[in-house]
């Protein structure tokens, strides 16, 4: 297919430099880019704060500082959220009662047991 009469054309000869480059190199005004230092935040300057303004406090007036460590009480019963025990049991009851209520509301038998009259099981 590329094979002509003096030899092969496509894709032609090459130099030892031009074989050893690679084939997806930047554009040369980006190579220069490159070349130059560094700067941080260059499109960015004086548009970020700090979101809090760290206020240092001396020691007599530390009482008005709100980052300062405090005691944190301890409970003298745990803390849930999880009902338990006697109330748990009501709350439960409850909600059974209701859930049942709601479901007899819905029936429209009047027997709520199922029953089937079999004949044979291998009729079934």
């Amino acid at each position: 297919k590329w094979r002509t009469s003096a030899g092969f054309v496509f894709p032609g000869r090459r130099s030892a430099l031009q074989s050893n480059q690679h084939g997806s190199l930047p554009h040369y005004t980006r190579v220069e880019q490159l070349r130059e230092p560094w700067e941080e935040n260059v499109l960015h300057t004086g548009k970020l704060k700090p979101t809090v303004d760290w206020k240092t406090f001396s020691w007599n007036e530390r009482s008005s500082d709100f980052m300062a460590p405090r005691k944190v009480p301890v409970p003298s019963h745990p803390v849930t959220i999880h009902l338990a025990g006697k109330r748990r049991a009501e709350e439960l009851q409850q909600y059974t009662s209701l859930e049942e209520a709601k479901w007899r509301s819905k029936l429209v038998v009047e027997n709520e047991r199922f029953g089937v009259h079999r004949t044979a099981p291998a009729v079934e």
